[in-house]
């Protein structure tokens, strides 16, 4: 099949949803010969940070002068960058030839009774066949959803599984209490692996801790400096083990995403020699678009992916270090219909003296009068438009020099946003 056919056999397969559970997965990649079972991983789960945490680390271990692979969801310019071999994206000749094998292995799967693979299964798979190609020192494997049920979990134990800031999203999916959400994420704990993990509430430590207990691995936290962190529009410095570091990426969570990142590396070096000077190298040049990303500065416009409570506490916290409040902001927003849209537009709305508002362009996206509602019981000023380049132009036209715009709520819509002409 070509390119476009293989687009087209996974969209279709999109419409089938997710499906939490690994045998699919697990026959899927019997019939196309387990190539997964030949990888060294590095598996993530966490709630918020998976993104910024798996570049750090990549960046970190390129600097070390290794083949890294990276499993990446959701995606922002292009459907390949899912699937990268030391940031270059697969290719479209790969996506096609390993998507028509795998099709292959799912008719087979089909006339022999068995459940269709779902595309994130199908991606997955796919994943695993080109890292194999490609002879990959280690991949970094990010889960889609949880964790213990999510196709990712189908790895052999990795050398190192890490937890991110767990906090309450999926929860249809993952359960309604932030102990059973953080026994879904555990999940990627196997023995023979090492656990580093961010800060977490005292009761999802305490699920971590039975599960390595469990397990019998060892577990490591981040614990968050009582050193203060000098946040500012070229990133942030930041103290780690008595040694300085520095980041580009912007973002008040960034330092502590980047502590996370230097444990995991340091946790690494049973298998690999990464020298302090690459941790800091790594640190150093790490760049992930989408997630408080500076756009412009004149006008000054902020990007953030902000799409649950903790996210939007972060991207609070962080907009008050970065301007001190010496600034005025206009925001845009666009979110899913199944996120926590009440928490977060109480969270953010309040600092805004006026808002645009879209639907964005995906089945999940939240009507945006229901949107308004919720808004107008922080914000006096704000407006529906049609889609995230009407809000922006709107907010742009509504700014002075003094404002900061922030445009927030999903990854969805920022291909569309950073296709503008200023941006692109």
């Amino acid at each position: 099949m070509t390119y476009q056919e293989a687009i087209g056999y996974i969209e279709e397969l999109n419409k089938l949803g997710s499906v939490l559970g690994l045998d699919t997965t697990r026959e899927l990649l019997n019939r196309i010969g387990n190539p997964e079972q030949s990888l060294s991983f590095v598996h993530v789960a966490g709630t918020n940070g998976k993104g910024s945490v798996c570049t750090y680390i990549e960046s970190i271990l390129r600097e070390a002068g290794y083949g890294v692979g990276r499993y990446i969801s959701p995606v922002i310019m292009d459907y390949r960058e899912k699937i990268q071999f030391n940031g270059e994206w697969i290719s479209k000749e790969e996506v096609a030839i390993y998507v028509t094998k795998i099709e292959e292995a799912c008719r087979q799967m089909l006339a022999d009774g068995l459940p269709q693979p779902t595309a994130f299964e199908v991606e997955t798979a796919m994943s695993f066949l080109f890292f194999k190609e490609k002879k990959c020192d280690i991949v970094i494997l990010e889960t889609g959803m949880g964790g213990r049920m999510d196709s990712t979990n189908v790895i052999p134990a990795p050398l190192l599984a890490v937890i991110t800031p767990i906090g309450r999203d999926h929860m249809q999916f993952l359960g309604n209490t932030i102990e059973e959400i953080a026994a879904e994420k555990a999940g990627i704990i196997k023995k023979g692996c090492v656990v580093v993990s961010a800060e977490q509430e005292p009761k999802v430590e305490e699920v971590l801790a039975a599960q390595c207990k469990k397990e019998d691995v060892p577990l490591y936290f981040v614990r968050k400096s009582s050193l203060h962190d000098d946040i500012s529009l070229e990133g942030a410095c930041f103290v780690y083990d008595e040694q300085s570091y520095h980041t580009r990426m912007l973002g008040k969570f960034q330092a502590d995403n980047a502590r996370l990142a230097i444990l995991s590396a340091k946790s690494l070096r049973k298998h690999f020699p990464i020298t302090d000077d690459h941790i800091r190298a790594g640190i150093e040049k790490a760049y992930w678009p989408g997630r408080v990303e500076l756009l412009s500065k004149e006008p000054m416009v902020i990007l953030d992916g902000a799409h649950n409570t903790d996210g939007a506490e972060a991207l609070k916290e962080t907009l008050q270090a970065i301007f001190e409040d010496k600034r005025t902001y206009i925001g845009v927003m666009g979110i899913f219909a199944d996120k926590e849209y009440p928490d977060v537009v109480k969270t953010l709305a309040p600092l805004f003296d006026c808002m645009y508002l879209f639907r964005p362009n995906h089945p999940r996206g939240l009507n945006c009068n229901i949107l308004q509602e919720e808004v107008r019981k922080y914000v006096a000023q704000s407006e529906c438009c049609e889609n995230v380049t009407f809000a922006y132009q709107k907010a742009k036209t509504a700014a002075t020099k003094n404002d900061v715009i922030v445009i927030f709520g999903s990854l969805s819509f920022q291909k569309e946003l950073k296709q503008l002409p200023e941006f692109y």
